[in-house]
């Protein structure tokens, strides 16, 4: 009973904390992540518990179904290109200027360089909430941003696979895991028909929401599937709602699984993100942090901002799309994580790498939301 009491004190406080947001006509997404920050790490009244992560992974997974089932395929195809070149750029300035950061703050030459491949990430779900208030997700900005990220995730996890083979003691097969990533690709292509077909014999089953059932499990089967190929759950609940958005039942199951998921599940992935700052590693090194956090911004904005300039976007849009690249969120505590089971990083460092990546994901939407006022003040 104490576990549904503390889900009722969540839903509510998130609730109010993204009215409170809306009111002084920030994102919502933020006051749920200062939410998190103010009743864990501040107030110590909720500790992360293993029903909390297990919603805010369900989260994760609804809310990148819902930004693929919300974007429009043929602006996806039409802009893989610049979203290549964004993704490229955007990762080669973050690993460069993070990595030496980490040798000016007398990190190890492995912790240094870990440092940049964390901060190489990017994580796209908060910046999907707030392209999709703006009405932006399937603006020319929007999709390149999440075309963008899928690749962006994509070299991260290569990345993190090299720094592991060439630290570890134990043997990392690299080829099978760039073939697994592969064929999870061409797995993922090839079964647009079965899961057409799939869903359309799922009418069939005499239980009620049948289709919704049967959409969730091909969800959660394509996003741990994508872990299992060593790619984020991101990645394949993602491409799940392009694929089911296409089917005769596309609409009233993406209308579904967004009342579900912003009814219960996302705001708990939101306020689980604040949950998990660390203080300690602030108090200890405030300036370091401030260094890196601004760092943090700056090499993403830059990174991404010139790579979108150079396919051929504006100033203004190349702001966005450098802006809507800047947070890092799940995606970058995932490989933080990852790498700090394989001892790539120590606890204390750890602990200041958490906090910048959540302080980087509140500062994200704050930053996004001012470039699309400019960009659109000026259209």
């Amino acid at each position: 009973m104490q576990t549904i009491g503390l889900l009722a004190v969540i839903l509510f406080l998130a609730a109010v904390s993204g009215h409170l947001s809306a009111r002084l006509g920030l994102p919502t997404v933020v006051g749920q992540l200062v939410l998190g920050v103010i009743v864990g790490p501040i107030l110590h009244w909720i500790q992360q518990t293993s029903l909390l992560t297990l919603g805010a992974d369900i989260g994760l997974i609804l809310l990148m179904f819902l930004a693929g089932a919300n974007s429009d395929i043929q602006l996806l195809r039409k802009f893989w290109r610049p979203g290549v070149i964004v993704a490229v750029s955007g990762v080669v300035v973050p690993v460069v200027i993070m990595t030496a950061l980490g040798f000016v703050g007398h990190l190890s030459g492995q912790e240094s360089i870990y440092l940049g491949v964390i901060f190489s990430a990017t994580s796209v779900s908060i910046s999907v909430d707030v392209l999709r208030e703006f009405e932006q997700l399937n603006s020319a900005e929007g999709t390149t941003i999440l075309a963008a990220a899928v690749i962006d995730d994509i070299l991260a996890m290569i990345a993190l696979g090299l720094l592991t083979a060439f630290t570890s003691t134990q043997s990392v097969n690299l080829a099978l895991i760039l073939l697994l990533q592969v064929g999870y690709f061409v797995l993922v292509w090839f079964s647009r028909p079965l899961i057409k077909k799939i869903l359309f014999l799922s009418q069939r089953l005499l239980v009620s929401a049948n289709v919704t059932i049967v959409a969730l499990v091909i969800v959660f089967a394509l996003a741990a599937t994508a872990e299992w190929a060593h790619l984020s759950s991101a990645i394949g609940a993602f491409f799940a709602g392009i694929i089911i958005k296409q089917t005769p039942h596309g609409s009233k199951i993406t209308t579904q699984l967004q009342t579900l998921g912003y009814a219960l599940f996302i705001p708990i992935f939101f306020v689980n993100i604040g949950l998990q700052m660390r203080l300690n590693g602030i108090k200890q090194s405030w300036g370091f942090f401030v260094i890196l956090t601004i760092a943090a911004v700056l090499t993403k904005l830059v990174g991404a901002g010139l790579g979108a300039k150079g396919a051929g976007f504006s100033r203004k849009s190349s702001l966005v799309i450098g802006m809507g690249m800047v947070s890092r969120g799940e995606m970058a505590l995932v490989v933080a994580q990852i790498g700090h089971a394989q001892h790539l990083l120590n606890s204390n460092d750890y602990s200041l790498v958490i906090a910048v990546i959540i302080a980087t994901t509140i500062l994200a939407p704050l930053l996004l939301k001012w470039a699309l006022n400019v960009s659109q003040a000026n259209n």
